[in-house]
This record gives structure tokens, C-alpha cells and sequence, in this order.
């Protein structure tokens, strides 16, 4: 008689091994989903192979684009050009300190591989790594 709960055991009063079922191995996995009836619509699927469903961006009949297209919002390039900016802006003694933080913090899992590995193989020969600090990898 087994008790409740309790493994079989076999003739050697070892535990015998459960043989695992692929209801078991996909216990943690959900899939769900809705039925729907999916019905073909042959008039709008034209519409939108012909393009018909594009507006000309600022006006321009070459550039076409949907009227969800986040372009649309861009009326002035100007502020984006590249003379616009300004160029000479030195960070702050606060600013670059934050920055290194966020470097050293960016570039962590990389510095942890290299560090490491203790011998880094070009070609035969075998070059012992360096460790690097995070404003030298740049």
C-alpha cells in the first residue's frame, strides 16, 4: 500500500523516476485566444494597394505618405539642420560626472566579460587582457 502523497518506490526502495508527459513540461505556458470571423473586404483591400489611402507630404505629390505617419508633424526642418546646433557645449563638471556614472553603468556586462577572460587567443599566441577602464574602451 502507498501512502498519499508519497513516491513510488521500486524493488530496491529507490524512488522511480516520474516520466514527465508534454502536459507537464508546458505546465507554466498559457495560450489563449478569441474565435473570429474574418470577412474579406476586396473594395478596401484595392483602396489600399492603389495608394489611394496616401496624403502628399507638404504638399509634395513625389513624397506619400499615410496619414498616421508621424512625418506629417514635420512642417520646419530647420531647427534640425546641423548648423543650428550648438556645437561649442562643454558639459558641466556635474553633467560630465553623471555621464561617466551612466557610462560606467551602460558598459558594465561588457567590462565584466573582459575582465573575466584571463587571456584573450590571437591567432597562436594567447595575449593577456588588460583591464580596461570604461573611459578607455571609447
Amino acid at each position: 500500500m502507498y501512502r498519499r502523497g508519497a513516491a513510488k518506490k521500486d524493488h530496491n526502495n529507490k524512488p522511480v523516476k516520474k516520466d514527465v508527459s508534454d502536459s507537464d513540461k508546458y505546465a507554466d505556458l498559457l495560450v489563449f485566444g478569441y474565435a473570429c470571423k474574418l470577412f474579406p473586404d476586396d473594395e478596401r483591400a484595392l483602396y489600399h494597394e492603389h495608394g489611394k489611402h496616401l496624403i502628399p507630404w507638404m504638399g509634395e505629390k513625389s513624397i506619400m505618405i499615410d496619414r498616421y505617419d508621424g512625418r506629417g508633424h514635420l512642417h520646419d526642418l530647420s531647427e534640425y539642420d546641423s548648423g543650428s546646433w550648438n556645437t561649442s557645449y562643454q558639459l558641466s563638471e556635474e553633467e560630465a560626472r553623471i555621464e561617466a556614472l551612466c557610462d560606467e553603468e551602460r558598459y558594465l556586462p561588457a567590462m565584466q566579460a573582459i575582465t573575466n577572460h584571463k587571456y584573450c587567443h590571437h591567432g597562436t599566441a594567447a595575449w593577456p587582457l588588460v583591464k580596461l577602464e570604461c573611459s578607455q574602451i571609447f
